[in-house]
């Protein structure tokens, strides 16, 4: 049909030159907006590479320095790129090679921002991330060559224009060097017509094995919730091959108590919402249940809403994790109430009662006369207090370690090591690398935690007479316990296991995480070993 419009077209242009002329005439007085228009496009695409720019730099300074601030930056500055999108997609509607080429930025540009999110996640969560712009400076690129073609696109208009105007000037005698040049056209037009028909249809193919490619599981429905398209992700997910779910209901894969739930979202699309981050259910088809966090968003075809498209994306360990950090942190806090009540308990069994000996002593000391009775009760009452002096000094020991503060990690070691050997009767082979100068305070008290909760473990577990204390400088600072008793049992019972795997180990292996190093522990039939190892990091005046 259009390549017959453009040959009606040339017959009318020979029957009348003058409109012909016309015409030119009128595209000279529409260049200008033409050339306006080209700018605004341009403009537009600088202002979503600044934004792209602005996104990547906030993300990566989030990540580099864990600043809240830098997330909430990066959080709004990411939502503005999906509307500097349709500002250029609406000032290029007229160009389909533009809109196929802003189609593969946009894709890119969602692949930056799930990279970027994730890797956010990731620094909230704690972990040790690194990004680069290599997305983000190929999708600069792509645009920056969109850019160019507007450059082009604006040359070629104004070459059209005094095109145009030379035409008008020789009026009827160009008419026919105009039908020829109208003629040329016509075929570019037909060629072209063709290229952009097969560059759309490899486009969208392309689109569609990167859906049907990626990991997330991703899938489409009708608003009654019949599945219309389904994914390999999805059938990692759920189980279901596409073949077999496929015009099914929606209902497959949910709960029957999340009905209500699915019958709210679908509501919700038929009113246009759009559904992010939603943490569900969903069922698998071996019945199992997996935790998910879904993305639902409209699709709408001439304005008029046909169904939905839904990213599902497993969250199951991420979900555990939470869980198991909630666990650990009661089981901290527990464990803090617990050594309370043992160091109350320590103190009034002991300490407190020795000091009302002491004061009774004291006492009876106002009354006495016999200078042999007064010296043998001043005697008992420096010996009562010496204990107490004692007992306090061992437990100020045990809750911060005063040497560790003056002298260094090598020789609080060592006191707290005397200490243990003359109190328990355990012998402890103590060997520190004398090289080893003064460490970062944390790095220190880690260690010396480390050490501390594994001795205590060899005491009241092991059954061993002997351990042995190594702290070395091997492409960092490396700390071993061993000791040569029963071993940790490989499965321990529901009454072993707080003993074996108490909060203690979970507290050691936590504490040096997060000096960026790593806790390991084997056991066997001969012993256990207890092996922390964390960067170097030398104390700031050392």
């Amino acid at each position: 049909m259009r390549t017959a419009g453009l040959f009606l077209l040339l017959i009318a242009v020979l029957v009348s030159g003058t409109w012909y002329a016309y015409r030119a005439t009128t595209e000279i007085s529409g260049s200008e907006q033409w050339v306006s228009h080209t700018y605004q496009v341009m403009d537009a695409l600088d202002s979503l590479i600044l934004t792209l720019q602005r996104t990547q730099n906030t993300a990566a300074d989030y990540i580099a320095t864990g600043n809240a601030d830098y997330l909430s930056e990066y959080r709004a500055t990411s939502s503005r790129i999906a509307q500097r999108i349709d500002d250029v997609r609406r000032l290029i509607a007229d160009n389909p090679e533009q809109q196929r080429a802003l189609i593969a930025v946009e894709i890119n540009v969602v692949r930056l921002k799930a990279t970027l999110d994730q890797a956010a996640d990731a620094r909230t969560q704690g972990q040790v991330v690194t990004t680069t712009g290599d997305q983000q400076r190929s999708i600069t690129a792509d645009i920056r060559a969109m850019k160019a073609r507007e450059a082009e696109l604006l040359n070629r208009r104004v070459d059209e224009a005094a095109h145009s105007l030379q035409t008008t000037r020789v009026g009827l005698l160009a008419g026919a060097a105009a039908n020829l040049i109208l003629l040329i056209l016509a075929a570019a037009l037909v060629i072209r017509d063709q290229e952009q028909r097969s560059q759309i249809r490899d486009s969208r193919l392309q689109l569609a094995a990167i859906v049907d490619s990626s990991d997330d599981a991703i899938l489409s429905k009708s608003l009654d919730g019949t599945i219309t398209s389904w994914n390999k992700g999805a059938e990692q997910l759920y189980g279901w091959p596409a073949q077999e779910i496929i015009g099914q209901s929606v209902y497959r894969v949910v709960p029957d108590d999340h009905h209500e739930e699915l019958r709210n979202i679908l509501e919700r699309l038929a009113r246009g919402e759009r559904i992010d981050h939603l943490e569900t259910i969903r069922l698998r088809r071996d019945g199992t249940t997996v935790e998910v966090e879904l993305t639902i968003s409209p699709v709408r075809s001439d304005s008029t809403i046909t169904g939905a498209s839904v990213i599902a994306r497993d969250i199951t360990l991420r979900k555990q994790l939470e869980r198991s950090l909630h666990q650990l942190t009661i089981g901290v806090l527990q464990a803090q109430d617990e050594e309370r009540r043992r160091i109350a308990r320590e103190i009034h069994d002991t300490t407190v009662q020795k000091l009302a000996l002491l004061s009774m002593n004291m006492a009876k000391m106002k009354i006495m006369t016999d200078p042999a009775k007064m010296a043998a009760s001043v005697e008992n009452s420096q010996r009562l207090a010496s204990e107490c002096v004692q007992e306090l000094r061992t437990l100020s020991y045990v809750l911060h370690p005063p040497m560790l503060d003056e002298l260094g990690l090598g020789s609080a070691l060592k006191i707290y090591v005397e200490g243990i050997a003359q109190r328990s009767g355990l012998a402890i082979e103590t060997d520190v690398d004398p090289t080893i100068e003064r460490l970062d305070p944390e790095v220190e008290m880690a260690l010396f935690r480390v050490a501390q909760e594994s001795l205590s473990n060899v005491l009241r577990h092991s059954g061993s007479k002997i351990a042995q204390i190594r702290v070395v400088n091997q492409d960092g600072i490396e700390l071993s316990i061993s000791d040569k008793g029963v071993g940790m049992p490989e499965k321990p019972s529901a009454s072993e296991l707080p003993v074996a795997v108490g909060v203690g180990i979970p507290g050691m292996k936590e504490r040096i995480r997060q000096l960026g190093g790593v806790l390991t522990i084997t056991s066997g039939p001969s012993g256990t070993t207890v092996t922390a190892h964390v960067p170097d990091r030398k104390a700031a005046n050392a």
